[in-house]
């Protein structure tokens, strides 16, 4: 293994070389234990079967919350229309009622113009 020799041949630097040592030997540890990890998904055929399964629950989770997105806008929609034509009745109505007592139709009564 490679030991860095330190520059000044005090021991006051000791330790910083000592961090570095170790933190070679944990980063090649963690690339065996990915490399490890890597293969190992690979290999494994209930793995490599479990995540297709998760792939295909977060596709379905999110077609699923396109479809909600769509009912609502949809919903959102009708009630917008509802609003509005209950807005353009009720203005009908008044606009009917006030004009036909103003000419006599609210009694049956012919308009004579």
């Amino acid at each position: 293994m490679f030991y860095p020799q330190p520059l000044v041949d005090t021991h006051t630097h000791t330790h910083i070389y000592i961090y570095i040592y170790v933190y070679i030997n944990l980063s090649s540890c963690y690339n065996e234990y990915t490399s490890c990890r890597q293969q190992l998904r690979e290999s494994s055929i209930e793995l490599r079967n479990l995540e297709a399964q998760l792939r295909a629950a977060y596709i379905t989770k999110e077609l699923a919350a396109q479809v909600a997105e769509k009912e609502a806008a949809k919903m959102k929609e009708k009630v917008r229309k509802l609003n509005t034509s209950c807005r353009y009745r009720a203005l009908s109505f008044l606009m009917f009622h006030l004009n036909g007592s103003r000419h006599g139709q609210i009694y049956g009564e012919a308009n004579e113009a």
